[in-house]
Order: C-alpha cells, then structure tokens, then sequence
C-alpha cells in the first residue's frame, strides 16, 4: 500500500504556531489584566465592642488606731498620725462613696454621735470633698445604709484623679470604761456617671 506523500511547510507551520501564541498572549493581556476589584472583590466590616461599666473601690490601708487616749481627748487622722484610710477608684464609671459603721464605737454614746466622725480628704483630685452631694466637714458616721450621705462626691476613676482621703475623729466620752473599742466601716461605692450600662 502507497501512501500519499505529504509535505509540511514549516514556515507555514511556524506563523501559524506564532499567531495562535501572539492571540493567546493578547486575549490573556485583554481579559486577565482587568483592574483587581471586579475579579478580587471589596468588602468593608464593622467592629463593635460593648464595654461593661464597674464599680470598684480599694481600701489602700484598712487599720486605724488611735491609742493611749483617756476621757474626753480627741484625735483624728488629720495629721497622719495615725495615717487615715486613702480609697482609690479601680472601677470604670465616677462613684459617690458613702461610709456606715457595724456598731457603736462607745456604748455609752449610740452611733451616730459625734464621738465618732467621718470626713473627705483630698489625695489626687481637689474636688472630690468639696461638691454639693456631700457633708462638708465631720459627719457623724451612721449605722444605716440609708442614713449615710456621700462624704466623696465624684471620684473620678482616671489614674491621676482616682484617690481620696477619709479621716476619721474620734472623741472619748466621759464615763467610758478603760480597754479596746472597735467598730468596722463599709465604703460603698455608688455609680453617678449617668451611663447606662449593660
């Protein structure tokens, strides 16, 4: 059996190799070199965060005690001696503070007297004992909680504004019985930012 003899132009062969090649290299320059955003996409997000609002006071020293006192002396923490309390605001919202005692500190003068005696004292922020909400100057320390007024009005819970003094005064009765006497206060904090919190 013959087969037909066939003949292959090379030089027809290679333009046409070389134009399918110049074609491809043409529609992939046209179509794939689009800008990035049709084929890519664009998308935007949104973040939301839901901050929680605290209240939280320390105690920084939580130990007064005025010692070798007799029948109608007074002392107070005024003077740093003894050192009065110092609250620090570690929350995240403004609070009001107000004190309460668990019992009488003399029996023979019930609380609130003025034998026994709460006030403000500024340590990093001025006007936290000088606002309207709260006693000026010594306040008879209570056994209610609804008897207790602020005696810090606003403490700011920034780091350099977060503190404050709380002095105590205290006076011995006359016909008050020799040894120790003691009484436990509460500092409670009250949120007075105004923010609505979750």
């Amino acid at each position: 059996m013959n087969f037909p003899e066939f003949k292959i132009n090379y030089e027809l062969l290679a333009v046409v190799i070389v134009s399918i090649i110049t074609i491809i290299a043409l529609i992939n320059a046209v179509i794939l070199n689009v800008p990035a955003s049709p084929i890519t996409g664009f998308a935007t997000g949104t973040v939301y965060v839901n901050v929680s609002c605290t209240v939280s006071i320390t105690m920084m020293g939580n130990n007064i005690s005025f010692i070798y006192m007799t029948e109608g002396t007074t002392n107070d923490t005024t003077d740093n001696i003894p050192p009065p309390f110092r609250i620090r605001n570690d929350g995240n919202v403004v609070v009001n503070i107000s004190v309460t005692a668990n019992n009488s500190l003399f029996a023979e003068n019930p609380s609130p007297t003025t034998n026994f005696n709460v006030a403000c004292g500024n340590v990093t922020e001025e006007h936290n004992c000088t606002q309207a909400l709260r006693e000026v100057g010594w306040y008879a320390i209570p056994l209610s909680p609804s008897e207790s007024p602020a005696i810090i009005a606003n403490l700011q819970f920034n780091a350099t504004i977060d503190e404050a003094e709380v002095d105590i005064n205290v006076t011995v009765p006359a016909g008050t019985p020799p040894g120790g006497k003691s009484a436990t206060l509460t500092f409670t904090g009250i949120d007075t930012s105004g923010t609505v919190c979750p």
